[in-house]
Protein backbone atom coordinates (compact mmCIF):
# COMPACT_ATOMS: atom_id res chain seq x y z
CA UNK A 1 0.00 0.00 0.00
CA UNK A 2 1.26 3.50 -0.69
CA UNK A 3 2.79 5.55 2.08
CA UNK A 4 1.68 9.08 3.04
CA UNK A 5 3.85 10.81 0.41
CA UNK A 6 2.75 8.40 -2.31
CA UNK A 7 -0.91 8.86 -1.35
CA UNK A 8 -0.47 12.62 -1.61
CA UNK A 9 1.11 12.34 -5.06
CA UNK A 10 -1.63 9.98 -6.32
CA UNK A 11 -4.32 12.38 -5.07
CA UNK A 12 -2.57 15.34 -6.72
CA UNK A 13 -2.22 13.55 -10.06
CA UNK A 14 -5.87 12.54 -10.26
CA UNK A 15 -7.17 15.86 -8.97
CA UNK A 16 -5.11 17.67 -11.58
CA UNK A 17 -6.37 15.43 -14.39
CA UNK A 18 -10.00 15.57 -13.31
CA UNK A 19 -10.22 19.23 -12.45
CA UNK A 20 -8.80 20.23 -15.81
CA UNK A 21 -11.50 18.14 -17.51
CA UNK A 22 -14.61 18.42 -15.34
CA UNK A 23 -14.55 20.98 -12.52
CA UNK A 24 -13.34 24.53 -12.68
CA UNK A 25 -12.05 24.79 -9.12
CA UNK A 26 -10.87 22.65 -6.25
CA UNK A 27 -11.84 24.27 -2.99
CA UNK A 28 -9.43 23.54 -0.13
CA UNK A 29 -7.59 20.94 -2.22
CA UNK A 30 -4.52 22.90 -3.20
CA UNK A 31 -2.76 21.96 0.02
CA UNK A 32 -3.28 18.27 0.77
CA UNK A 33 -2.56 17.69 4.46
CA UNK A 34 -1.30 14.60 6.27
CA UNK A 35 -4.73 14.17 7.88
CA UNK A 36 -6.33 14.11 4.42
CA UNK A 37 -3.85 11.47 3.27
CA UNK A 38 -4.42 9.42 6.44
CA UNK A 39 -8.06 8.92 5.45
CA UNK A 40 -6.78 6.89 2.49
CA UNK A 41 -4.75 4.46 4.64
CA UNK A 42 -5.45 0.93 3.45
CA UNK A 43 -6.23 2.09 -0.08
CA UNK A 44 -4.06 1.21 -3.02
CA UNK A 45 -3.42 3.54 -5.94
CA UNK A 46 -6.42 2.25 -7.90
CA UNK A 47 -8.71 2.79 -4.88
CA UNK A 48 -7.50 6.38 -4.52
CA UNK A 49 -7.88 7.04 -8.23
CA UNK A 50 -11.44 5.64 -8.21
CA UNK A 51 -12.46 7.79 -5.22
CA UNK A 52 -11.08 10.98 -6.78
CA UNK A 53 -12.63 10.24 -10.16
CA UNK A 54 -16.04 9.47 -8.65
CA UNK A 55 -15.98 12.66 -6.56
CA UNK A 56 -15.11 14.68 -9.67
CA UNK A 57 -17.85 12.94 -11.68
CA UNK A 58 -20.37 13.67 -8.92
CA UNK A 59 -19.30 17.31 -8.97
CA UNK A 60 -19.81 17.42 -12.74
CA UNK A 61 -23.18 15.62 -12.61
CA UNK A 62 -24.40 17.91 -9.83
CA UNK A 63 -23.30 20.90 -11.96
CA UNK A 64 -21.01 22.15 -9.21
CA UNK A 65 -18.17 24.42 -10.28
CA UNK A 66 -16.08 23.54 -7.26
CA UNK A 67 -14.88 20.25 -5.80
CA UNK A 68 -14.34 20.16 -2.04
CA UNK A 69 -12.66 17.76 0.36
CA UNK A 70 -16.14 16.93 1.70
CA UNK A 71 -17.10 15.68 -1.79
CA UNK A 72 -14.11 13.32 -1.74
CA UNK A 73 -14.80 12.18 1.83
CA UNK A 74 -18.42 11.37 0.94
CA UNK A 75 -17.23 8.99 -1.79
CA UNK A 76 -14.47 7.56 0.40
CA UNK A 77 -16.97 6.65 3.15
CA UNK A 78 -18.84 4.43 0.68
CA UNK A 79 -15.72 2.77 -0.73
CA UNK A 80 -14.37 -0.60 0.35
CA UNK A 81 -10.63 -0.52 -0.17
CA UNK A 82 -8.60 -3.44 -1.46
CA UNK A 83 -7.15 -3.91 2.04
CA UNK A 84 -10.65 -4.64 3.35
CA UNK A 85 -11.89 -6.71 0.41
CA UNK A 86 -8.74 -8.84 0.11
CA UNK A 87 -7.48 -8.77 3.70
CA UNK A 88 -6.68 -12.49 3.90
CA UNK A 89 -4.76 -12.51 0.63
CA UNK A 90 -2.82 -9.37 1.51
CA UNK A 91 -1.92 -10.71 4.96
CA UNK A 92 -0.71 -13.95 3.37
CA UNK A 93 1.44 -12.01 0.88
CA UNK A 94 2.89 -9.89 3.69
CA UNK A 95 3.91 -13.06 5.52
CA UNK A 96 5.61 -14.46 2.41
CA UNK A 97 7.42 -11.15 1.90
CA UNK A 98 8.55 -11.11 5.52
CA UNK A 99 9.71 -14.75 5.46
CA UNK A 100 11.74 -14.09 2.32
CA UNK A 101 13.17 -10.79 3.62
CA UNK A 102 11.65 -8.71 0.84
CA UNK A 103 11.83 -4.96 1.31
CA UNK A 104 9.30 -2.29 0.48
CA UNK A 105 10.16 -0.42 -2.70
CA UNK A 106 9.17 2.84 -1.03
CA UNK A 107 11.84 2.60 1.63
Amino acid sequence: MPNKNEIKKIIEIHLDKGIRKKCKKAKDLLNITDSMCQKFNGCNGADIEAVIKEAIENCFIDKKDELSWQDIEAVLKNTNSISVISKKQIDAMKNVFKENHFTNASK
